[in-house]
């Protein structure tokens, strides 16, 4: 697990950005989970992300896929030098999108009412003014 993008170049990701990134991917159906995943991954071949994968570049996703990384947290790809976080409050959006859309699949399938209720929620925040407390289970 080795990352190959230069460290000048390391994407800092910031709750207005993740939420704002989400929401477009939530938009224009480009999320896993809306697109009939059948296992919570960064990034798909097919170019699908999770929530937090829409904040990256299409660089850094191919990346991601190149080095075989596609199915590790956010956590472990941030230890690995893919991105980074700009402060706390960005590492609580982080968890809380991570658990949010790994919920949506249940026992190996995708759960429907957990993508509505994920993707409903994601979509009606203000990246202006973020929750006070992100929830540990978006879905």
């Amino acid at each position: 697990m080795e990352c190959i993008l230069p460290a000048a170049t390391l994407p800092v990701l910031t709750e207005a950005h993740l939420i704002r990134s989400a929401q477009a991917a939530i938009a224009e159906h480009r999320l896993g989970i809306q697109r009939g995943a059948t296992e919570p991954l960064f990034v798909d071949e097919d170019g699908a992300v999770c929530a937090i994968g829409a904040a990256l570049s299409v660089s850094v996703l191919e990346a991601i896929l190149m080095n075989g990384d596609e199915r590790l947290t956010w956590l472990a790809l941030v230890r690995a030098g893919y991105f980074t976080h700009a402060n706390l409050r960005t590492v609580e959006a982080l968890a809380s999108l991570q658990l949010g859309y790994d919920a949506c699949f249940l026992d190996g399938r995708l759960d429907g009412e957990r993508v509505r209720r994920f993707c409903a929620y994601v979509s009606s925040l203000d990246p202006n003014d973020p929750p006070p407390l992100w929830p540990s289970e978006l879905a």
